[in-house]
């Protein structure tokens, strides 16, 4: 039997408990424009891991819109409902990690086992988001500029 995966958390934002990033610092106009329609789909067909009774609404303040209140998965990532709303409505990135994962699974969210994912969840006690290492340290070198992002569609690498 193959070790048990924690899916990566990614989208998650700052809820007090955890030192999770703010949306506000990861605005990036142009990002991924010519892929953003593909990200936005796969997103949206995740696989629903689990519903909460709570509906999450958008954290910029002037936005306000209702999101979702269930998460979502494909096996190796686990992000929140509405997590598109970010990237379409306030110019949010996400790592380019997660992006080339979706590129390697040809853009279409894989099957996957539900049972498996929260039995590994289960077994090592993980957060409700699931390992969110990585989303947290992708987001303070995002945060302090010193993670590059492939040069916006139009625009020279600068040198």
């Amino acid at each position: 039997m193959t070790a048990l995966q924690i899916p990566k958390g990614v989208g998650y934002w700052d809820d007090g408990w955890m030192p999770l990033p703010t949306p506000e610092r990861l605005v990036r106009p142009g990002w991924r424009s010519q892929e953003l329609s593909r990200i936005v789909t796969y997103l949206q067909e995740g696989t629903v891991m689990r519903a909460y009774f709570g509906m999450a609404d958008c954290r910029f303040r002037e936005c306000g819109r209702v999101l979702g209140s269930r998460d979502r998965s494909d096996g190796e990532w686990i992000w929140p409902e509405g997590l598109e709303h970010y990237l379409t409505a306030h110019a949010v990135c996400l790592p380019e990690s997660f992006v080339e994962s979706m590129g390697r699974n040809g853009w279409r969210v894989p099957e996957i086992s539900r049972d498996r994912i929260f039995e590994a969840l289960l077994s090592t006690r993980s957060s409700t988001y699931g390992d969110p290492a990585h989303w947290i340290e992708w987001s303070r070198e995002m945060s302090r500029g010193s993670h590059q992002q492939p040069p916006i569609e139009g625009e020279k690498a600068r040198g």
